[in-house]
């Protein structure tokens, strides 16, 4: 489409509203930027390290960790440049998410298409994933391209649609390899659709199989390769895995409506959960829209598929990403049809988006205070004394980057050498630390009281608490 044709569709106001929206959004996550990277960041250096070293195919390839098009832009930058940089692929990714929810709003005319645009650039949710340097807010782009490639596909099959829509796939996995969950559900939806609209189920597979086609044959050569990978390292390496209870699913999926709507924490989660119940039911009966299908499928049946499945780590808002998209496109349609039925329904939409624009300032506001976690000062604190630390694992990773890259020198001690080395600290990133610790090897116990902690916000980060040996 030439500018000039562009330019006549789309209305002037919604271009302004684009303008300020992308500078809202830009502004929001260069500040969300700012202070040190965290544990999952750092350990997709580690994977750029393992690229550097010629050790691809095994080590590098086949962990949940590696957001490939994300390590990939880590590798060109290298590990020493400013935390703004290395994020910064992400917040390009997160602005370009605007202008494409803005397209996916235009036919439900100026005010959709400002509400989709407003959400998409200031919601904390994706103003989190957007100044990160992960995959998140590639996969959010991909998957919004996605849904406006599979309606255009729907309404108007053409081979250069379904080669679009196989570019933004494998884009998509690169990004994040649970695209292929947005992929499900859209190809879920559109066989759905094309048997309503025909009422022929072959007919409806082979309209499906031809738009998604290439999007299939994109994937499986990187499938292949990622097998390949598996089968030489001897598994698919997750760095943590917590078993799937319906606990853990409640907190995951209310919290993916936490963070798009600010509902504090205080609201129970089955009261958080009625709100997209509430929304689908208002679609139905206020709009005759497409995407109420979609909404089904991905607010719906995708949870459910998820308890009948019970995969771990279902306690991530992140994993449920693809209904986060459609829950706020549905969102915009319903204000958008609120804002065109006159002063009242204006009033009663204007109260709402005031109310959640307020919830995700607060939210923003939080990310911005407490950053994602900074172990800094008690790195400090153990540096000036010239002391040892206990460390786990992965909280080693983080302190030996920071205080490379600070300057701090912090001497760290296995457990097994709780007994020779004494250490004087305990530095952890884990949840809920108690007042008192007590570690016991053979031949010794020493015991900690914790000292002081700094706490992170959100999504994306983690907790830290120094402890004293007593």
């Amino acid at each position: 489409m030439s500018g000039r044709r562009l330019a006549h569709r789309v209305p002037a106001m919604a271009w302004l509203a684009g303008g300020i929206a992308l500078s809202l959004g830009l502004a929001l996550r260069i500040r969300g930027a700012e202070g040190d990277l965290w544990l999952d960041e750092i350990w997709s250096l580690r994977l750029v390290a393992l690229l550097r070293e010629g050790r691809f195919l095994v080590e590098s390839l086949a962990v949940d960790n590696n957001h490939y098009l994300n390590t990939l832009f880590l590798l060109l930058v290298g590990p020493d440049a400013p935390a703004p940089v290395l994020r910064s692929f992400s917040i390009l990714l997160g602005l370009a998410a605007v202008p494409v929810a803005g397209t996916a709003m235009r036919r439900i005319g100026l005010s959709g298409m400002i509400a989709g645009m407003t959400v998409f650039a200031a919601a904390y949710l994706f103003v989190n994933y957007g100044s990160e340097a992960r995959g998140y807010a590639g996969l959010i782009l991909m998957t919004l391209l996605a849904l406006v490639l599979v309606e255009r596909g729907l309404e108007k099959p053409e081979r250069a649609t379904a080669t679009a829509l196989g570019i933004v796939a494998v884009a998509g996995f690169l990004f994040q390899p649970i695209m292929v969950l947005s992929l499900g559900l859209l190809g879920l939806w559109a066989l759905w659709a094309s048997w309503r609209a025909s009422g022929d189920v072959k007919r409806s597979v082979q309209a499906t199989w031809r738009l998604f086609m290439p999007a299939l044959a994109g994937l499986l050569p990187i499938v292949v390769l990622i097998g390949g990978a598996v089968f030489r390292s001897g598994t698919y390496l997750i760095a943590a895995k917590t078993p799937f209870s319906p606990a853990n699913l409640l907190q995951g999926y209310a919290g993916l409506f936490r963070a798009l709507l600010g509902i504090p924490d205080a609201v129970p989660d089955l009261l958080v959960l009625a709100v997209p119940l509430v929304t689908l039911i208002a679609v139905g009966m206020v709009l005759r829209s497409t995407r109420t299908s979609l909404g089904i499928i991905a607010l719906i049946l995708f949870p459910l598929m998820v308890l009948v499945v019970q995969p771990p780590n279902v306690q991530f808002p992140r994993y449920y990403l693809a209904s986060g998209v459609v829950f706020l496109l549905l969102l915009a349609e319903l204000f958008a049809a609120a804002w065109q039925r006159g002063l009242a329904w204006r009033v009663v939409a204007g109260v709402l988006a005031i109310a959640i624009a307020f919830g995700n300032a607060s939210e923003i506001v939080k990310l911005f205070r407490y950053g994602r976690g900074d172990p800094l000062p008690a790195m400090r604190q153990i540096a000036a004394a010239d002391q040892a630390v206990l460390l786990n694992v992965r909280d080693q990773v983080v302190v030996a980057y920071l205080g490379r890259r600070h300057g701090i020198g912090v001497t760290t001690v296995e457990p097994a050498e709780l007994c020779r080395k004494r250490p004087a600290f305990m530095l952890t990133s884990d949840e809920g630390a108690p007042e008192r610790l007590t570690f016991t090897q053979p031949g010794c116990t020493a015991a900690f009281r914790r000292e002081s902690a700094t706490p992170f916000w959100g999504l994306s980060g983690s907790s830290w608490t120094l402890y004293r040996a007593e």
